[in-house]
C-alpha cells in the first residue's frame, strides 16, 4: 500500500470521504534517521481537527516533531518535550528549518517586501487584507463580467470531478471557478490559492488531463447540472484543450517559466480594503481593459513597478533545492564565492540553475546519482578543468567539430561532479586561479 488513507476535512458524501498521504521514506532528510517517521500530511489533519489558529499543541513525546512542524505550518503555538538527545537534535533542527521557511513566507506576505499603495487622501500607506480562499472564490465569481473579458463565460465556482482526477492515487477534485471561452471554444479552468501557490501548478496539470480524457461526460455535466445564460456549440465543435487561468498572491520563477512553456495564464492580485488589484503576469486577457496611451502607460508601469515585487534569489534557491540540504548548502558556497568576485545573475528552471558571471556561464544542477558517481551538486563550465584534482570526477562533452556536445546538462563543456563541500571549495580555489578565464574553442 502506497499510501495511508484518511478523511478529509470537509465531509463530502458524494465525492471527498477520503485523500492520499504519501507514505514517508526513511532518511528523506538527510539528517532525520527516527525508526517511526510520521507524515506531515497526516499531522496537519490531525492539528487541525483539534485546534484553532494561534492555540497551543503540546506534545510530550515529540520524536522527529512532525508534529511541531504540522502546528507551525497551520499557524499553531508548539511546545514538545524529547528524551532522546539524537531525537531531540532532529526536532530543533527541523524546526528551525520551518520556521525560516515560515518567517520568509510571512515577511512576505505581511507586506515588508510586498505591495504598498500610497493614498493621497489619507496620507497613509494601504494595508493589505489577509482574507480566506472561498471570499476570493466568491468575489471572482461575483465579479467575473467587470474582471474578465465578454468571450470569457462563467459556468460556476466549485466544480466537482468524480474519478480519477489527482495523480496521487484514486481522488475525486474540485475545480475553483469553470468557464468557457466563446471565441475559442474552450472551458475555463480557474484555480485559486490565497497565499503560496505551492501545490497549484499540480492541481491544474491533474484537472487538465482529466478534463481532456473525459471531455464528454464534463460537457454532459455542464448542460446537465447547471443553468447556463448562454449557448454552449455541440461538443464536437469545441476544443477538448482548456484553457488554465491560475491566480495567487505570489508565483515562483520556476512556475512562470512552465506557465509560459504549457500557455498558462498567471494572475497576481493583491487585496486591500476597498479594492483589489489584479496583475497579469503573462498573457493578459483583454487588451481593451489596459490604456493605450503612451502617458497612461507610463503610468501604470509605476504604479505596476511600485507594487510588483519579485522573490529573493535566496527564496528561490530554497525552493529549487527543497529539502536536498546538501546540495543546497554545496551551492550557497560556490554562489557566495562567484559574489565576491563579480557580478551574478541567476535564471531558475525546473531542472537547473544557469548563471551569468562577468564574461563566462555556469550550470548548475542538484545531482544524488548512484555508485561512485553519486554527488550533491553538478555544475556545468565552460573553463579548463582538465588539470583539476583527479579526486574531483570531471566530464568533457566534447565530441568533435560540429558535433553536438554529449549529455544534457547546460550549454557549457566541462560537467563537474561534487561530492561534498571541501570538493567545491577546491574547484572555487582552482578557477580562482584561472582568473575565470573560458575555454579558447
Amino acid at each position: 500500500m502506497p499510501s495511508n488513507i484518511i478523511r478529509t476535512q470537509e465531509y463530502r458524501d458524494k465525492y471527498d470521504k477520503f485523500f492520499l498521504v504519501p507514505k514517508v521514506r526513511q532518511k528523506a532528510e538527510e539528517f532525520n534517521n527516527h525508526p517511526t517517521l510520521k507524515p506531515v500530511e497526516l499531522m496537519e489533519h490531525l492539528v487541525k481537527l483539534v485546534s484553532f489558529e494561534n492555540q497551543i499543541i503540546l506534545n510530550p513525546f515529540s520524536g522527529s516533531c512532525s508534529t511541531g512542524v504540522a502546528s507551525l505550518k497551520n499557524k499553531r503555538k508548539f511546545v514538545g518535550y524529547e528524551l532522546d538527545g539524537k531525537y531531540y537534535k532532529i526536532c530543533k533542527k527541523k524546526m528551525e528549518n520551518i520556521e525560516r521557511e515560515m518567517s520568509s513566507c510571512q515577511i512576505n506576505l505581511r507586506g515588508i517586501n510586498m505591495p504598498a499603495l500610497f493614498s493621497s487622501n489619507s496620507k497613509k500607506f494601504l494595508s493589505q487584507i489577509d482574507k480566506p480562499e472561498r471570499e476570493l472564490n466568491k468575489f471572482i465569481s461575483e465579479n467575473w463580467k467587470d474582471l474578465f473579458p465578454k468571450n470569457y463565460k462563467f459556468i460556476t465556482n466549485e466544480f466537482y470531478l468524480k474519478g480519477n482526477v489527482r495523480s496521487l492515487g484514486d481522488k475525486s477534485g474540485k475545480i475553483d471557478i469553470f468557464g468557457f471561452n466563446s471565441k475559442t471554444k474552450k472551458f475555463i479552468i480557474v484555480e485559486l490559492k490565497k497565499d503560496c501557490a505551492i501545490n497549484i501548478t499540480d492541481q491544474v496539470a491533474d484537472y487538465r488531463d482529466f478534463v481532456q480524457k473525459n471531455f464528454s461526460a464534463v460537457y454532459l455535466l455542464v448542460l446537465q447540472n447547471y443553468k447556463i445564460k448562454f449557448n454552449l456549440p455541440k461538443s464536437q465543435h469545441m476544443s477538448k484543450d482548456p484553457e488554465i487561468i491560475m491566480i495567487a498572491k505570489k508565483f515562483s520563477m520556476v512556475q512562470i517559466d512552465r506557465a509560459i512553456e504549457k500557455n498558462i495564464t498567471l494572475i497576481k492580485y493583491y487585496w486591500f480594503k476597498d479594492f483589489i488589484f489584479i496583475d497579469y503576469l503573462n498573457n493578459a486577457l483583454d487588451d481593451s481593459k489596459i490604456e493605450i496611451a503612451d502617458t497612461k502607460n507610463k503610468e501604470i508601469n509605476k504604479i505596476k513597478n511600485i507594487i510588483s515585487s519579485e522573490k529573493e534569489a535566496q527564496d528561490e534557491i530554497d525552493e529549487f533545492f527543497g529539502e536536498k540540504n546538501q546540495s543546497k548548502a554545496a551551492f550557497r558556497i560556490f554562489l557566495e564565492f562567484l559574489e565576491s568576485n563579480g557580478q551574478v545573475n541567476l535564471k531558475f528552471s525546473r531542472i537547473c540553475i544557469g548563471i551569468e558571471f562577468n564574461n563566462t556561464t555556469f550550470t548548475a544542477i542538484s545531482r544524488r546519482g548512484k555508485g561512485p558517481r553519486k554527488t550533491i551538486l553538478l555544475v556545468v563550465t565552460n573553463i579548463d578543468v582538465t588539470a583539476l584534482s583527479k579526486q574531483i570526477i570531471v566530464d568533457d562533452r566534447y565530441r568533435g567539430k560540429n558535433i553536438k556536445m554529449k549529455g544534457s546538462w547546460g550549454k557549457e563543456r566541462f560537467e563537474v561532479y561534487f561530492r561534498n563541500a571541501d570538493e567545491v571549495k577546491e574547484f572555487c580555489n582552482y578557477i580562482k586561479d584561472k582568473e575565470f578565464q573560458p575555454l579558447q574553442k
